[in-house]
């Protein structure tokens, strides 16, 4: 990063990188860049999740956003943030993070601790941007107090943890081989891999957008589109969309 602040553009993995010292919001800043351009901060002050939650994004932790192309109907992306957690947890994994697990719709954990979340967004039909927050060596509970016991870092998992450079090289490698196969096979292809990323028959508890009561249940898996399917405790089936859920938690 140049000392005023401004971007210094790298190629890096097929991807033309912008780093940054500190942005209000990487996604933001994405949100009018060409496929295949990644923007990352040491520091946002504004990051944000799904439905405008913060997202403490402190020095130390990667802060990201790679955009792609989504050529084609917008159904055939709605899975982009499962298939997003899949190249993250792919590289997780190479790393010796075997424990890593993935709770629908964009949040990686390790046991009850979140790792890693993301946010995918639309500003254009043809391409998306996949927002990514990952601990490394960052201590987001010391930012928000409210966070101890809910998070944790790559540093509390590896004796050994990989650069902030080296973690980002290895995702966005792994981003484009993803959504290599993403377009030659399709979301279908890609249910046999999911099944070993979550916990089958987790207890769940749903807030519906437009629904007073939650809704309880188990976790079942998704359908090829990337739906949520689960079991109410009544032995109901039923089957959501990420637009319908406001805020999955687990028993």
């Amino acid at each position: 990063m140049k000392p005023d602040g401004s971007a210094v553009l790298n190629e890096v993995a097929g991807w033309t990188l912008h780093q940054h010292i500190e942005l209000a919001s990487t996604n933001d800043s994405a949100r009018s860049l060409p496929a295949w351009h990644a923007v990352c901060a040491r520091r946002q002050h504004a990051g944000r999740g799904r439905e405008q939650r913060v997202w403490i994004s402190d020095e130390g932790g990667l802060w990201l956003s790679l955009v792609v192309p989504t050529p084609g109907p917008a159904q055939d992306w709605q899975a982009l943030p499962l298939l997003a957690a899949v190249a993250v947890l792919r590289v997780l994994k190479s790393l010796g993070v075997d424990q890593a697990r993935l709770r629908w719709p964009n949040d990686i954990l390790v046991g009850d601790r979140k790792l890693a979340g993301f946010l995918v967004e639309r500003f254009h039909p043809d391409r998306a941007v996949v927002g990514l927050g990952l601990n490394l060596f960052n201590h987001p509970e010391q930012v928000q107090p409210a966070l101890a016991g809910l998070t944790l870092r790559l540093a509390d998992l590896l004796p050994q943890p990989p650069c902030r450079e080296e973690l980002l090289e290895k995702i966005l490698q792994e981003m484009r081989r993803v959504h290599s196969q993403v377009l030659s096979s399709g979301f279908a292809a890609w249910m046999g891999e999911l099944e070993g990323v979550w916990q089958i028959n987790r207890s769940i508890r749903l807030i519906l957008h437009g629904e007073n009561e939650p809704l309880e249940g188990y976790f079942l898996g998704v359908n090829e589109q990337g739906d949520l399917r689960i079991q109410e405790k009544s032995g109901e089936l039923r089957t959501l969309s990420f637009s319908k859920v406001h805020l999955l938690t687990e028993h």
